[in-house]
């Protein structure tokens, strides 16, 4: 169902507008998410 919506309304609606998300750009997303393990002050 949540499929069938997807493909029948979200992704026509966007079609041209979703960037494609290779290898290097998920790593590169990876590590602006992740937190710096430094306690704070120690920068």
């Amino acid at each position: 169902m949540l499929r069938a919506w997807i493909d029948e309304n979200v992704l026509p609606a966007f079609r041209g507008r979703i960037l494609s998300v290779d290898v290097a750009v998920a790593q590169r997303c990876g590590l602006l998410h992740v937190s710096d393990p430094r306690p704070s002050g120690t920068h």
